[in-house]
């Protein structure tokens, strides 16, 4: 690992946490205080993005040939939301499924297209 892919991995995270955040923290508001939802918030970015771009490169070269650059966004993407789904759901319970995958969603499409437009 370089330092400039070091560096791109760290400015996509603070836009992730800057991004997701606010969003989680909206959806966690009537279940916990507002400083613990940022940092449930905070510990699901430290979870999945860390991972997803030391992984990101390892991707097999006829994986990359066979799936086009947004297919493999949109699988990514959808295996994050689903992993901090499953997170949130070890933090909410079982009773607010729905509340957990509306928030994965929504926080994910929107770093997901803010990260695009960079």
């Amino acid at each position: 690992m370089n330092d400039h892919f070091l560096v791109l991995w760290l400015m996509a995270f603070i836009s992730t946490v800057l991004v997701e955040t606010p969003i989680y923290m909206l959806f966690l508001r009537e279940r916990m205080h507002l400083g613990w939802a940022a940092l449930v918030s905070l510990g699901l970015q430290m979870a999945t993005h860390p991972v997803l771009w030391l992984v990101w490169p390892l991707v097999s070269p006829e994986v990359q040939d066979t799936l086009s650059y947004w297919q493999l966004v949109l699988v990514v993407e959808i295996i994050v939301t689903l992993v901090e789904f499953a997170l949130l759901m070890l933090v909410l319970g079982l009773k607010d499924w729905r509340r957990a995958l509306l928030a994965s969603l929504v926080a994910n499409t929107t770093s997901t297209v803010v990260g695009l437009l960079h």
